[in-house]
């Protein structure tokens, strides 16, 4: 199984309740997070493709067939207010 596919595997533990919580919470999302870009960039390998995904690239990409482009631009925007 390739370091990707493991990272895909990986389950988020349950929300911790306490003072930490939001820390261990915003931790658990960085990781999933993580493992998503991963998982696309597998993807965008696989397919011959320049893996692009959440990287400097989005910021001039013309992929308007890209599958992943709304998710894409969306960080992209967020990144620009």
């Amino acid at each position: 199984m390739s370091r990707y596919a493991a990272d895909m595997l990986e389950l988020d533990p349950p929300p911790a309740r306490g003072a930490q919580a939001g820390a261990r919470d915003g931790a658990a999302q960085a990781r999933s997070a993580s493992a998503r870009r991963w998982a696309i960039w597998q993807e965008q390998e696989a397919a011959g493709q320049q893996a692009c995904f959440a990287t400097p690239l989005r910021l001039v990409c013309r992929k308007m067939d890209c599958p992943w482009r709304g998710e894409c631009m969306k960080l992209r925007a967020d990144w620009m207010r």
